[in-house]
């Protein structure tokens, strides 16, 4: 995103109150940008490469969480 980046974008979305499911994919692994991406209300965080099965399993638990958690 040549304007914003992606946690400018996750600021934005909060302070709109937004109520839509967002799922982080990132290559960034630490620990403090997954916090940081929790903290500012991502239903989840996966890292770069996403295994498709991961990805299809968190999109299946937003969509419908009567299944269950998603970890």
């Amino acid at each position: 995103m040549p304007d914003i980046d992606g946690f400018q974008v996750l600021k934005v979305l909060k302070s709109k109150h937004n109520t839509i499911p967002v799922v982080v994919v990132t290559a960034d692994v630490q620990d403090t940008t997954r916090e940081e991406c929790l903290n500012l209300g991502v239903a989840q965080v996966l890292n770069k490469p996403v295994d498709e099965h991961k990805l299809l399993e968190v999109i299946d638990g937003i969509l419908n969480p009567e299944k269950g958690s998603v970890e």
